[in-house]
This record gives structure tokens, sequence and C-alpha cells, in this order.
């Protein structure tokens, strides 16, 4: 359920917080690229964690992670297929390197492989929004506007012999798939993540995830929210 969901989300919003402060503390040095890369892994598992959960909302109640009626007004706008938009990590990398963070001087075969990621993600980005413009336009079809007119013809008092089942099934069809974008796209989000880590050391993945921790975190906090929903990070 949308609820159980939403109580989840609010615990591993507070874990996240904890692993923040843990990044930040973290002691820079060669010597501790050891640590630093067992902190990022469990991190990624933290994550992990969430889009598995994420998908069980999903295939419970996939329309809630649509409409979620605990975002605000302010953040339901930003929300690209019920999270944050995968090409949103490679503006916090050049956010980074632009502001002259001391970890985040990137080497050029670092450049030309983070390009790299970058043009992929690009392109699923793109697949998975054709995908969702192809769910909207089938609401529009001949088939559910067919059944809009059986609808009104019941609502008047015919009997059509299996009208419920013919409902059920469209409306079973369009979730079905509407489930299968929302899993991939999570899918690409966690993607993009491990895809950016591997290119950085292990003290500049620290300082990336960081980043990517403080704008989940902030998001709500920015909107007066004292329920923090992760999502908020979505920005396009």
């Amino acid at each position: 359920m949308a609820s159980d969901f939403r109580v989840f989300s609010e615990i591993w919003l507070r874990q996240l917080e904890t692993s923040l402060e843990d990044l930040l503390s973290v002691t820079r040095g060669p010597s501790r690229d050891h640590e630093h890369r067992a902190l990022v892994a469990r991190l990624m598992d933290h994550y992990k964690t969430f889009y598995a959960t994420k998908s069980d909302a999903a295939r419970t109640d996939v329309l809630a992670l649509f409409c979620p009626s605990w975002l605000s007004s302010e953040e339901k706008p930003h929300l690209w297929i019920t999270g944050w938009k995968p090409s949103l990590a490679f503006r916090l990398v050049d956010s980074l390197r632009q502001t002259g963070y001391p970890s985040m001087h990137l080497s050029e075969e670092q450049m030309q492989r983070i390009g790299e990621v970058r043009e992929r993600t690009s392109s699923e980005e793109k697949e998975l929004e054709r995908e969702m413009e192809k769910q909207q336009a089938a609401v529009a079809g001949r088939k559910m506007v067919e059944l809009a007119r059986l609808a009104s013809r019941v609502k008047e008092g015919e009997e059509i012999e299996g009208f419920d089942t013919r409902v059920q099934v469209a409306l079973q069809e369009h979730l079905a798939g509407l489930e299968r974008i929302v899993i991939s796209a999570d899918s690409l989000r966690m993607e993009t993540l491990n895809r950016v880590v591997e290119v950085l050391s292990p003290i500049q993945a620290v300082d990336f995830m960081a980043a990517v921790v403080m704008l989940h975190i902030q998001g709500r906090r920015r909107h007066g929210d004292e329920t923090r929903w992760p999502l908020a990070l979505c920005v396009k």
C-alpha cells in the first residue's frame, strides 16, 4: 500500500542522514581507499533496498507513485517517471568540478568515460520517455474511447455482456505498462549511480555520493516538510 511505502521511505531517509554524516566525516588519503569503497558500497546497498521496496509498491499500486498525495505541489512538477531524472547525476559531477571541489579533478580518461556514460544514460532516458508517451496515447486510444462509450450506455441502464471484464482487462494492461516503466526508470537511476561511481576514484565516489544524498535530504527541507520525502531529489 502507498501508506506502507511512505512509512518505509521516511525511515529509509533517516538512515540516509546517518550515511551522510559518515560520508562527510570520512578520513581522506590514499591509505583509506578500502574504507572509502566499503562506505560507498554500503550506501549503494541502501539505495538498492529503496528501489526494491519501491518496485513492490509499484506492483501493488503504481498509480499512487505517479500521483503521490504526500508530495507538495511544488515538488510534483519535478518528478520524472516517479523519481529523479538520471541525467541529474552528471549535473552534480559538473557542479562539483566547476566549483573547484578538491577531489573532483578528473583525468582525461575519466572525462571520456563520464561522457560515454552520460550519452548512454540520455539515450535510455529518451527510450523510457517514448514508452511513457505510448502509454499516455493508449489511454486516448480507440479501445479506451469505445469503453467510455459503453460506460455511458451502462450508466443509462443498458446491460452490456462482459463490460466489467473488458474494463478490468484494459485497466490491468495499462497498469502493467506503467509498472514496467517505473521499474525500468528506477533501474536506470540505480545503474547511473553505479556507472558514475565506477569511473571515479574511491574518494571522488564518496564526495559524489555525498552530493547525491544532500540533494535527497535538502529537497524536503526546502519545502518545509518535516517528512522529507526522498524523491524530492527529482530535478529536471
